[in-house]
């Protein structure tokens, strides 16, 4: 049996609120309060900053939403207490002895759409949220009308983004916690209409019939140390039952990440080897870049996800670096990988979104 995850926030009794409390966000203005910030990295530092300049009976809300302060309660608008009930059920509300706190996570609004998450970081938390997951949302090319699959759909961007787009959109995300906070941002952005949310591993929850047009997944990319050098184990599990579950013409953009090496770019495992097979092309659109030197973030993150300690740092550090320099690897560059009748069965292509972008 499948079910959609969450259905306490999808009736209209439990959307109501929070669909009310958005018209609330703008009446104090937060929309154009975010608007003067980067989608892909805010900072709460420089949140803090312009909060502090706000009028009296607007900065409760902004400091209790977006700095995660604790607020009296009394202090805000009943709107926003209405949704407590919901903000607690998921998980992300502390409220007690008359002061209220968001918990791992923040309001933001990238491309316009409010979304609870946690602050951008790049180490993996269950309500992660990233430059990644604006880059691929942005290169979605979405036509009205369609059926979208958002796999590995943490707290729902790219989802919320198809949907914002005139799609209807199926959700699946193995982490129950994102799965919840999805749910609030889904009744948030006024899309339960369009848009159902399942909870499982991948394909595994969906209806036996259900065939998309397209199929997005913003997967976790770091490489691992030992296993999955390239980072890319769910990547290929998509691909093996993406067939079965894409329509012929349909298309699909999956994140990865593109090593670099004197003699070019290295795809992960398995994609030619897919597009062959499938009869599809691929263009590989990259974006941020790293350096793989002990200084660079990538390297940085890698080390902190496997050091037993702190004096177990540094090697784990060299380690990686050695490894990356083995494989020739002089560069790392994040990728939206686009699938689909594009340029001819197995034709590959990499587009530099980064100096696109500058032209």
């Amino acid at each position: 049996m499948h079910s959609a995850l969450f259905s306490s926030v999808q009736g209209p009794a439990q959307t109501a609120p929070l669909e009310r409390l958005a018209r609330v966000l703008e009446d104090v203005g937060m929309p154009e309060f975010l608007a003067a910030f980067p989608d892909g990295q805010p900072s709460i530092s420089d949140w803090a900053a312009a909060t502090a300049s706000l009028a009296d009976d607007v900065r409760p809300v902004h400091e209790f939403l977006l700095l995660g302060r604790a607020v009296d309660t009394r202090i805000l608008p009943p709107e926003l207490q209405e949704c407590f009930p919901q903000l607690s059920e998921v998980g992300i509300l502390d409220h007690q002895g008359g002061k209220a706190q968001l918990i791992d996570a923040v309001l933001m609004r990238p491309l316009g759409l409010w979304l609870f998450a946690a602050p951008p970081s790049p180490f993996e938390t269950d309500l992660y949220f990233g430059a990644d997951s604006v880059q691929l949302a942005r290169q979605l090319d979405i036509v009205p009308g369609s059926f979208v699959l958002d796999l590995c759909s943490g707290t729902g961007l790219q989802g919320l983004a198809a949907a914002s787009r005139g799609a209807t959109v199926h959700t699946v995300e193995i982490n129950a916690a994102a799965a919840a906070v999805a749910g609030v941002n889904v009744a948030l952005n006024g899309f339960a209409d369009r848009m159902s949310r399942w909870t499982g591993d991948l394909f595994a929850p969906l209806p036996a019939e259900a065939v998309y047009d397209q199929v997005i997944a913003n997967i976790p990319f770091l490489p691992g140390v030992a296993n999955e050098p390239d980072g890319f184990a769910a990547g290929r599990a998509i691909l093996r039952r993406l067939p079965s579950r894409l329509a012929p013409d349909g298309t699909a953009c999956l994140t990865a990440l593109v090593l670099t090496t004197p003699e070019g770019h290295v795809l992960p495992g398995g994609l030619r080897e897919f597009c062959d097979r499938a009869g599809r092309g691929l263009v590989a659109r990259l974006g941020e870049s790293w350096p793989v030197e002990a200084e660079s973030s990538l390297v940085q993150t890698l080390a902190d996800e496997v050091a037993e300690d702190e004096d177990d740092f540094a090697d784990r550090v060299d380690e990686i670096v050695r490894g990356f320099r083995r494989r020739g690897v002089v560069e790392a560059r994040t990728a939206v990988l686009h699938i689909g009748p594009v340029g001819g069965a197995g034709a590959i292509s990499f587009v530099d979104s980064v100096t696109e972008g500058r032209a």
